[in-house]
């Protein structure tokens, strides 16, 4: 296989470059099966994705994912002492060599009770809705040895899959109209900001983790309340999350925040990706809101959800991923400015199960490594058993532990005062 990295494959590659840019998902289970289990479903795998088996080599000065000749999966057995967190902020602070291969690696903590079964990917090769597939996969295989599934060929780029619209001429024209908006919308936040704070860059600073997990009973709450505020759950959680930065860390003040949102891209391509097919389908979309700690929460999700529709309407989602690579390579050639304040993917519908043979799946993670041009406090949120999983990462140099714990308390706060 010799498969070119897309745009934001190469995006991707080039944060890997100036520092660990990886996924972490962390799998709570009971009643787990055995490594050698594990081992065996992993050893399939491989031979069922074709990225599971790549590196990555330049060819004419482009990367491409080539096949390697050996590509046993990397597997470390770990103490079922050991705290899955602290592992976790280890695996998203080390990279993997890209020209050796392969782009990924497995750690289990593992006892006959219970287990943590953690799954580093370089993010080159997934996104969340095909992380979440591969422990769906793997869950299947460990817990039933007459389970199977065919092998897959490898699949192009998501820009391939984009319509004639954003091709060609269409292709430039949308670039063109998107780069004005990004620099008006550059200006709108310097002049904004203007006196007020910035957040400085950090150099070297390292991701730390913590997770936080609401309740069915909330859950079920927020889903419903968001329908008749006219709003998304998507568009609520950035807006609590945003709230909850600007009351923690900027005391309340009436500035403008800017947030990443990370749509899947699978469903709005033709013809569309499933899950089983692993590849980066995301995009990476930027937006500017003026946030002051008093507003309600509604008011500001609700024009989080309008921004967002009509950025939609106007196809950035495939705009965005076509320039991502220029972008990053702008932003890490001039290392002079965050990208952002936060940044939230949220992922619903994910096919992991509750139960695979006789072990249980308690709890369902997902972390993303930041590098210190990234935004301040970033979260994966999962719908996963009718719970809302949240798994933030912040960077040690810019804030401590208890402030952050602080954030996510904040964020719970505003999410329960939200439904009253």
């Amino acid at each position: 296989m010799l498969r070119p990295l897309g745009n934001f494959e190469r995006a991707l590659r080039l944060s890997n470059l100036y520092s660990p840019f990886n996924i972490v998902v962390a799998v709570e289970l009971e009643s787990p099966p055995s490594p050698d289990a594990i081992q065996r479903a992993l050893a399939v795998l491989q031979r069922r994705h074709p990225l599971l088996r790549t590196r990555i080599e330049l060819h004419n000065g482009r990367p491409y994912f080539v096949e390697m000749d050996d590509f046993s999966a990397p597997f470390i057995l770990v103490d079922n002492q050991s705290d899955w967190l602290t592992i976790t902020e280890n695996e998203l602070q080390h990279g993997m060599d890209s020209s050796i291969g392969p782009l990924f690696r497995c750690t289990y903590i593992h006892n006959d009770s219970h287990a943590e079964l953690l799954l580093t990917f370089q993010h080159t090769i997934v996104d969340a809705t095909s992380a979440a597939h591969l422990v769906h996969e793997l869950l299947t295989l460990a817990s039933d040895p007459i389970a199977s599934f065919p092998d897959l060929g490898p699949v192009p780029a998501v820009e391939a899959y984009f319509p004639p619209s954003h091709r060609g001429l269409g292709r430039f024209f949308h670039s063109l109209n998107y780069a004005a908006r990004q620099m008006a919308d550059e200006i709108h936040y310097q002049l904004a900001s203007r006196g007020g704070h910035k957040p400085s860059i950090k150099f070297g600073a390292h991701p730390q983790v913590l997770t936080m997990t609401l309740d069915a009973p909330l859950t079920g709450s927020l889903v419903r309340r968001t329908r008749k505020e006219k709003a998304t759950l998507n568009s609520l959680l950035q807006a609590a999350m945003m709230l909850a930065v600007d009351h923690c860390r900027y005391k309340g003040a009436q500035m403008p925040l800017r947030t990443f949102a990370f749509p899947d891209l699978r469903a709005y391509v033709t013809p569309s990706v499933g899950a089983e097919h692993m590849g980066a389908y995301i995009s990476m979309l930027r937006y500017t809101f003026p946030v002051q700690g008093e507003q309600s929460v509604w008011d500001l999700a609700r024009h989080v959800n309008i921004v967002i529709q009509e950025s939609f309407q106007h196809g950035e989602k495939f705009t965005a991923s076509l320039m991502s690579e220029g972008v990053m390579k702008m932003m890490l050639g001039l290392k002079s400015m965050r990208m952002g304040t936060t940044a939230l993917s949220y992922t619903s519908g994910l096919d992991v199960l509750n139960q695979y043979g006789k072990t249980k799946v308690h709890g369902l993670h997902g972390f993303i490594s930041n590098i210190d041009l990234g935004p301040e406090f970033s979260a994966q949120v999962s719908l996963f058993n009718d719970m809302l999983i949240w798994d933030m990462v912040y960077l040690d140099q810019e804030m401590s532990r208890t402030e952050a714990e602080q954030i996510a308390k904040e964020i719970r706060v505003i999410l329960e005062e939200s439904i009253h």
